[in-house]
Formats: C-alpha cells, structure tokens, sequence
C-alpha cells in the first residue's frame, strides 16, 4: 500500500510487505494503550441495531431512524455500515471527536484517531470487500454541511482526499446544519474520470442519527458507484439511556480488539 492512504490499492512487493509489517506495528502500538476506553461494537442481535449497532429497545431488529432509511429508495444506502468503536458520550473517544474539528484541533486527540481509523482500514480491507463483493477501489468522506474554509479535518486526518481514486462529495448547503432526516439531493458526486473501477470506502467521524452518511451513500449509488462501505470512527451513544446504559456495560464487559470488526463477528 502506499503511505499517502490506507485506502490506496497498488501492487505491495517484499520491501513494502515490510514496510506494512512496520506501520502496522506502529499502528498497534499506538491504539493498544486506548483499550482503556476503546469499545468494540457489539454483533447484532437483542438490543442491538443490525444496521449501526447502536441500542435498541426488545423486539427491534433495528433502530428508529436505520428502520426509517430502510423504506428509503432500495440498494441506495450504504451496503454496509462498520463502525470502529462506541464514541459513549463523555468518554474520551467521544471528546477526542469532537475536539480534532477544532480551529486549534488538539495534536494527542488528532493522532489518537488517525491511528484508529489507519489501523482499521488497513486490518479490515479484506474483510470489507468481503462483505461488499467488490474491490475497494475508491476513496470518499463525508463533508462538512456548514461554510467551512480550508481542507476537512477528516480528509486530512486519513489522507483520504489525496487517494488515487478519491470522490468528492458536495453538500447543498441550503440544508440546515443541524439536519437529522435523510435527502437524496443533501449532497452531490461525480464519477471518476477513469469510471468506476469498484466500490467506495466511505468515511465518516461519528454517525448520530446515520442521516448525512445515508445521504452521502445516496449520492454516490446516483452517481454509479456500485457498491459503497461506510466506515465511521465512533457509534456516538449515551449512558443515560436505559437500552443504551445495557448495551454499553454488554461492550466494556470485552477488552478491546482490533483484529476484531462488524464483519468479522457478524
């Protein structure tokens, strides 16, 4: 892989086989000291959405607004949805993803999360692919829907905008910021110069409600894309909620493991 992107896909020969054998132990050096707050997503099943895996209620197979997106256009959404971790409201995870969007971003939350989501993209690929039934082939994340100036802190968090095959996504900005419902025309993609050589890796730093990751699948399924993965780096929840104070004691009750993704368990 080259160093510009964990979602590159170039031919690896020996030198950068060992190359990734490095980075990859650098990577696990790093996230394995945030298993003290670091939670893996549990697999689906009661209490547990099948879409996003977040809490809910007896006798749900999925959440409120996941069920809302299933009577959406179908095969539009994300064909799946992988997030890394719970980003539990008050938990260091969650700050470290509200503090890296900062004008001053905080440097120790910055490389927290890019470690996290690098190690992951790098682990899980072939696990993703598996999934999707497809290649990987292309890079996109989901932009800012407020008047942001200068490039995303995500994109530059992954190097995600300076991958061979990366998309760009643009919001209608006429939308609210606080926007909470999906809309097909919330963003807008473009194909590839070169077209579609496979699916789209989709980031995102925390999915809420799913609303602007579900938008987003949709705009690039509209522009062709043929598959699309949705990779997020935290499942905001909060323990404050009955459904969700269950969910969150079921996940801290394992140690954290990154070999360890949505699809492997699944």
């Amino acid at each position: 892989m080259c160093s510009a992107s964990a979602m590159c896909s170039c031919p690896a020969g020996r030198g950068s086989l060992a190359s990734l054998a490095d980075r990859l132990a650098r990577l696990r050096a790093t996230v394995q000291p945030l298993a003290n707050y670091l939670h893996n997503p549990l697999a689906p099943g009661p209490g547990v959405c099948a879409v996003c895996r977040s809490a809910v209620n007896p006798g749900w197979r999925t959440c409120p607004p996941c069920a809302a997106y299933a009577s959406a256009p179908a095969d539009m959404g994300p064909d799946i949805v992988a997030p890394i971790a719970y980003a539990i409201h008050g938990e260091q995870h969650y700050e470290d993803l509200k503090s890296y969007k900062a004008y001053r971003p905080a440097s120790l939350a910055t490389g927290r999360l890019a470690a996290i989501g690098e190690l992951f993209l790098l682990q899980h690929r072939a696990c993703l692919e598996r999934a999707a039934g497809r290649r990987l082939a292309h890079a996109s994340f989901v932009p800012s829907t407020s008047a942001r100036v200068g490039r995303h802190p995500l994109g530059a968090l992954l190097d995600i905008d300076a991958d061979p095959g990366y998309v760009a996504l643009r919001p209608d900005r006429t939308y609210p910021v606080g926007q909470r419902q999906f809309a097909r025309d919330w963003f807008r993609a473009d194909a590839p110069a070169r077209g579609w050589i496979g699916g789209v890796v989709l980031l995102d730093d925390t999915w809420t409600t799913g609303s602007r990751v579900q938008s987003a699948a949709y705009a690039l399924k509209a522009a062709g894309a043929p598959a699309v993965v949705a990779v997020v780096l935290g499942r905001f929840v909060r323990a404050d909620r009955p459904a969700a104070a269950s969910l969150i004691d079921r996940a801290r009750a394992r140690p954290f493991d990154t070999t360890r993704c949505v699809i492997c368990e699944a």
